[in-house]
Formats: C-alpha cells, structure tokens, sequence
C-alpha cells in the first residue's frame, strides 16, 4: 500500500500534466509551475486533470517528475522547476 502521508489533495486552477511540478495560486488552487523563481511551489501532480477537478499532489519525499534536461543523479543533488512544470538540475 503506498504511503500518503506526504501527499495532499488540491483543486486544479488549469488542465495540469501528470508529474508536473506545481505551484498554489492566490485562491488555493494548483496551477503548473513556470518559472524557477515561483516561490508558491508545493509538489508533483500525480495525473493529469482539468480545470476544477482534485488532484493529488506529492509534497514531499520520491515522485516521478518530467525532465526539462538531462539530470545526471551521481552528480545532481538538487532540482528546480522551469517552464511547463518540467524539473532541471538547480542553477544557483
């Protein structure tokens, strides 16, 4: 059995991605994240929905994700999200 203690329901503010990374709006709602310096980032959308539908969200802990880059795992220790809710190795 899959452990949700470290995942939370929202409602969907957008058509969101399966494994996107996403982020809150300003009513509560998730939307797909755009940019890596949205700081209301909260997780990955564990399917894909339409607006106004519940969706879980992973936040925190192992997800699958979509990739915007290559990421190395030996070598990436962090990630940061960009464009379309696709994860990429973290630029300082």
């Amino acid at each position: 059995m899959a452990n949700t203690d470290n995942m939370v329901s929202f409602i969907a503010a957008e058509a969101i991605i399966e494994f996107a990374a996403v982020s809150v709006d300003s009513a509560g709602k998730v939307v797909i994240t755009d940019a890596s310096t949205d700081e209301a980032s909260v997780g990955i959308a564990q399917r894909a929905c339409s607006a106004g539908d519940a969706v879980d969200v992973i936040v925190g802990g192992v997800s699958r994700a979509i990739a915007g880059d290559a990421i190395a795992p030996e070598t990436t220790s962090l990630l940061m999200a960009e464009t379309n809710g696709n994860l990429i190795p973290f630029v300082p």
